[in-house]
């Protein structure tokens, strides 16, 4: 797969996966497809949880380009549960007003507080690109055991039977399950 076109922020190890040479297909409890900052979290909050958790993603690196600019209290709120919440409000530009302005007007037209409690731990917004957010998750999972994070890992198939899925995954290396 060729991603030349995606600019890298941080390039990540891939791995060959040992069913590439010859190892029975294993049983993944949870596979998480992607490395965005949902399933990034997701796969955070279960291996939290004692859970054994692969991700796979075709990339083999965290993409510069930035889909995500601004994460509300809830999200940041989430953040601070699986232990990253400091990171993306220091890294971050905090607000909790927000003004709309029209025209030559130096007055706006209308405002907005997002954090009407206040003393509350975390703003109303922050703004971050999501690549450090990414980073965050990233490097939080990789500091746990029961994390198998597989970059440049495609998904290419899947099968789906009462007692689970077969994924089919590309590689640079070839293809497995």
């Amino acid at each position: 797969m060729s991603f030349q076109d995606i600019p890298v922020y941080k390039p990540k190890p891939y791995q060959k996966a040992s069913e590439l040479s010859g190892a029975k297909p294993a049983r993944h409890p949870f596979v998480i497809v992607g490395s965005g900052p949902i399933g990034l979290a997701l796969a955070l909050a279960l291996a939290r949880k004692d859970h054994q958790v692969t991700i796979v993603t075709a990339f083999d690196f965290i993409p510069a380009g930035s889909k995500g600019i601004c994460y509300s209290k809830e999200s940041l709120d989430i953040f601070d549960r699986l232990g990253i919440g400091h990171r993306v409000v220091e890294k971050g530009v905090i607000w909790n007003v927000g003004k709309v302005f029209w025209g030559e007007n130096p007055d706006p037209v209308y405002q907005f507080d997002m954090l009407p409690v206040k003393d509350q731990k975390n703003p109303g917004f922050v703004n971050i690109q999501q690549y450090y957010v990414e980073d965050y998750l990233v490097d939080a999972l990789e500091r746990l055991d029961n994390v198998d994070i597989r970059w440049g890992h495609a998904v290419s198939g899947m099968e789906l039977r009462d007692e689970g899925a077969t994924l089919r995954m590309a590689t640079r290396d070839g293809e497995y399950d």
